[in-house]
């Protein structure tokens, strides 16, 4: 992970999608903006196609990761789901405000 990105630079505030068509496409475009100072999302396609290793594989390369998983279930489901991410290698809970409050907290615990 890039260590010298920090809230001051501007750079760390970008996010690159990683919605491409195969997990190979996805790793070769992390490997080539590897270290990124921001965040590569990984959305909920991705993730079923190429697997929950897909966010490690991005990591290792140097990248923070975001999954985008628009988790709006309940609650206790928000929260294990990101539970599980984090063993991924996720750095950002896979919610959205359309989850609602509780959703948002049950996650980030």
């Amino acid at each position: 992970m890039n260590t010298q990105a920090t809230a001051a630079d501007p750079r760390a505030r970008i996010i690159v999608a990683l919605d491409l068509p195969t997990r190979e496409t996805a790793l070769a475009l992390a490997r080539e903006l590897s270290p990124h100072p921001g965040l590569l999302k990984i959305g909920l396609q991705m993730f079923i196609a190429a697997g929950s290793d897909i966010a490690r594989e991005v990591r290792d390369l140097g990248g923070r990761v975001l999954l985008d998983m628009k988790l709006t279930a309940i609650p206790l489901t928000a929260r294990r789901a990101w539970t599980s991410a984090t063993y991924s290698g996720a750095d950002r809970p896979p919610t959205t405000p359309t989850g609602g409050t509780a959703t948002a907290q049950a996650a980030g615990r």
